[in-house]
């Protein structure tokens, strides 16, 4: 089939048939909807057990795990080389063109090199925990050589998300991670606290590691349970050179996303000590409600992208981000105004001392309503062949975050890294925007609907 005829099946989602019959725009609104219920209900439980680990461990423990669990995103997006992201991008484009044994040699092929990555990283992780041994604090060093052995375990989550998310199944994809590893956290955490009292970073670390072991397993169940029978039955095969060239840049692309945008309390806990990362990683899960809507849309449009992008039905496309730019817009702005105003009564109910995270949670939410509202701007570079730039780009943002986080972090603590995050977010969206507009004609956010209604 060629690459610009008609794609067989284009905007078919595997887990609901009345989707099959649905335009890739009324397919955002329908399958849209359902993951950003699945996400309320998500941040519902992670708030409740963000509360429970607070008042259980106290801010200095909850630092410590909270440098730990930044260490694990960044190590498991580094053994995964960005192929869970190219998943994302190739299995659409191959289903939609009978490309069977290709996705399923992608497939096979991702899952060993991913883990094999993650054994690696962990490993040359724990060996310079103990050669080094931190000493900020005395759980940290125990702390983050469990993070160690857990960067396999997330490593293979990535590849997990990667294959539900390309075959177009957004719900099955997020909830192993947003619902099922929250609630085995929040009963572990409940039953520790049961049957041990004290609570540590190390415990702690130990209960997440559970909880990921939960999440692969169940994210396992619906990966067998779903898969097209075409799919399941070819031989792979493999195209590995195209494979790395696309996997590597946007490999790159998330590990300077993450190191951007979710290293914050390691480089706190460095900096300024376990306390300020405490307050830096309250105030960063409160603002990251504002991102519910974008997360939402991110889930569908990425593989649809890919698929009209390469099928050239560009006018379809704008419709698409523009009926999405709408939907985060209503979500993100009243959300934004309320946090702010609810903040000063909500954080005293994390524990003693959280009040002081309000100053820097403020400026996170001007940069994640900045991050919302612009749309999907990444994944519009990256599913559009455009990821080597966007990924120089994002490395210039994060080197920028990196110089303003050394300044000011030691003499403001948590507010510092607040301030650098509104930095890199504007420069990072601003830049984006701006290439996405001039290469591909194509606008994410609300001024793009006067365009889409021109279409029309």
């Amino acid at each position: 089939m060629q690459a610009g005829s008609p794609p067989r099946n284009l905007t078919a989602v595997p887990d609901d048939n009345k989707s099959s019959s649905l335009s890739p725009s009324d397919l955002l609104v329908h399958a849209g909807s359902r993951v950003f219920i699945l996400r309320i209900v998500a941040v519902a439980l992670a708030l409740g057990v963000e509360l429970l680990l607070t008042r259980t461990l106290g801010q200095e423990q909850y630092g410590v795990l909270s440098i730990g669990l930044s260490w694990l995103l960044i190590l498991s997006i580094v053994g995964s080389f960005g192929m869970d992201t190219a998943l994302v991008r190739f299995i659409p484009d191959d289903l939609a063109h009978e490309r069977y044994s290709l996705a399923a040699g992608r497939i096979s092929y991702a899952l060993r090199a991913m883990v094999s990555g993650g054994v690696m990283v962990g490993a040359i992780f724990a060996a310079g925990v103990w050669v080094f041994s931190p000493e900020s604090s005395p759980t940290l060093a125990p702390t983050l050589l469990v993070i160690a052995m857990l960067v396999p375990v997330q490593t293979a989550n990535l590849h997990r998300a990667g294959v539900l998310q390309g075959l177009k199944l957004p719900v099955l994809g997020l909830m192993p991670d947003q619902v099922v590893r929250v609630a085995i956290l929040g009963v572990l955490l409940l039953a520790l606290r049961y049957l041990i009292g004290d609570l540590n970073s190390t415990s702690g670390a130990l209960a997440v590691g559970v909880s990921l072991l939960g999440a692969l397993t169940v994210g396992q169940v619906f990966i067998r349970r779903n898969t097209p029978g075409q799919l399941r039955g070819s031989k792979p095969a493999r195209d590995n050179a195209i494979f790395w060239s696309t996997a590597l840049p946007l490999g790159w692309m998330a590990f300077m996303g993450i190191f951007a945008t979710r290293a914050d309390p390691a480089i706190i806990g460095w900096l300024a000590g376990p306390e300020e990362a405490a307050l830096f990683s309250l105030a960063d899960r409160i603002s990251s409600l504002l991102l519910l809507g974008l997360v939402a849309v991110n889930a569908i449009t990425a593989p649809l992208i890919s698929e009209l992008w390469a099928t050239g039905q560009k006018q379809e496309l704008q419709r698409v981000l523009s009926k999405a730019a709408v939907g985060i817009a209503l979500y993100t702005l009243p959300l934004a105004v309320l946090i702010v105003a609810a903040a000063p009564f909500v954080l005293p109910l994390f524990g003693p001392g959280f009040e002081a995270a309000f100053e820097p949670l403020c400026w996170l939410v001007a940069g994640q309503s900045v991050n919302a509202l612009a749309g999907s701007v990444g994944y519009l570079m990256m599913m559009t062949g455009n990821q080597r730039l966007a990924a120089l780009i994002l490395s210039v943002s994060a080197i920028i975050k990196v110089l303003m986080s050394a300044i000011l972090i030691p003499v403001f603590g948590a507010l510092g890294a607040a301030l650098s995050s509104l930095g890199m977010l504007l420069i990072w969206n601003g830049a984006l925007y701006a290439i996405v507009k001039r290469r591909l004609h194509l606008d994410p956010t609300i001024i793009g609907l006067l365009g889409s209604r021109k279409l029309t």
